[in-house]
Formats: C-alpha cells, structure tokens, sequence
C-alpha cells in the first residue's frame, strides 16, 4: 500500500525554498536601495571634515604676510639693539630701558610666530643687512658716546616701527592679526616715549 502525503506536506520543502529566496531577494534589494544612501553619507562625513579641517585652518592674505615679515625684521632688530644696550649703556636709565626693551620685544616676537604658524606664513630668521650696518655702527661708538647712539638709534627704529604698524593696521584682512598689531602698537607707543625722554 502506498504512503500518501497531503498536498501540504508535499510542498513543505518547496515552499521552505520559497520563502528562503523570498528572503535573500529582500535582503539583496534592501541592500541595494540603502548603499547609495551610505555612500552619500561616507562622502558627506569626508566632505564635512574637509570643511571643518579648512575652517580651523586659514591662510594670510599676501598683505598680511608682507606685514608679518616687516615686523619680524624689525623686532630682530629690535632685540638685538636692546641686548646691545642692556650690556653696554653706562647710565643706569637707558639700561634699564633697553633691558625692558628687550624683555618686550622677546614677548611680541614670541606672539608673532605663532600667529604666521597659525596663518602658514614664513618668517625671516633675522635682520636686513642694513639694520644690521645700523646696530654695527652704535657697537663701535666710543664709550662715552656710546649712550647717545644708542638712545638715538632706539628712537629712530621705534619711530619706524610705529609708522609701519598704523598704516597696517588699517589694510589688515585678518581680525585677529589686526588685534594684535594694535595691542603691539600700544606697547611700541610706550618704549618710543620713554626712549624719547632719555635723549
């Protein structure tokens, strides 16, 4: 006698196969509409890092960086006046004042670089040749004219520097750059008057 199987233990397997392929084809369609989607997002998440990259990362302006390496070389200047100064003025005033002097302008320079680093601007290492024929000249004055030169040199590089960074100023495209040429301004303001006073 044969064994009879109902038509729906018969199609058991078929309809397992069934609805395996059911499944695959759902998984291989719902993979096919969301892979588009994330490599939208992958390139939007690139994308927003670049921008953020770029955001926390600026470049000077061709203006802002001839300013920024006009004041290096005279801050270069400046503290290797200053040092000259502190080692050999012989009144106790212009000492002091070039050792203030150079205390500042060490500070001001320090400020600098991490600006031009923060704005991927190269600064010079030191001093034009003529600032350099310039403090040459106070190091060989005599020591009891030693005094003056210096005192009139300091005057002059100051009345330079004050001129250079008020009409800076003004033509500055980055704000924080402008800030601190201002900040910087004050301060040069206040070693000019006191090196005025003691010519």
């Amino acid at each position: 006698m044969r064994n009879f199987r109902s038509p729906s233990t018969a199609a058991g397997p078929l309809q397992g196969r069934r609805r395996w392929m059911r499944s695959a084809f759902g998984v291989a369609v719902g993979w096919t509409l969301l892979a588009p989607g994330l490599a939208t997002a992958q390139r939007q998440g690139a994308q927003g890092k670049t921008v953020e990259n770029a955001t926390n990362h600026s470049d000077a302006s061709d203006g802002d960086r001839v300013f920024m390496r006009s004041a290096a070389f005279r801050l270069s200047h400046d503290g290797a006046l200053a040092e000259l100064g502190r080692t050999r003025a012989q009144s106790g005033n212009v000492k002091a004042f070039a050792a203030d002097w150079r205390s500042r302008t060490e500070k001001v320079q320090g400020e600098l670089k991490k600006l031009a680093e923060e704005n991927s601007a190269t600064l010079p290492n030191d001093m034009t040749g003529e600032a350099d024929q310039r403090i040459r000249a106070v190091a060989n004055s005599s020591e009891a004219g030693f005094d003056r030169a210096f005192v009139k040199r300091a005057v002059e590089a100051l009345t330079e520097e004050v001129e250079l960074f008020q009409d800076s100023v003004r033509k500055m495209e980055s704000e924080q750059l402008r800030k601190w040429a201002g900040d910087t301004l004050h301060g040069i303001r206040g070693d000019l008057a006191r090196a005025q006073q003691l010519s």
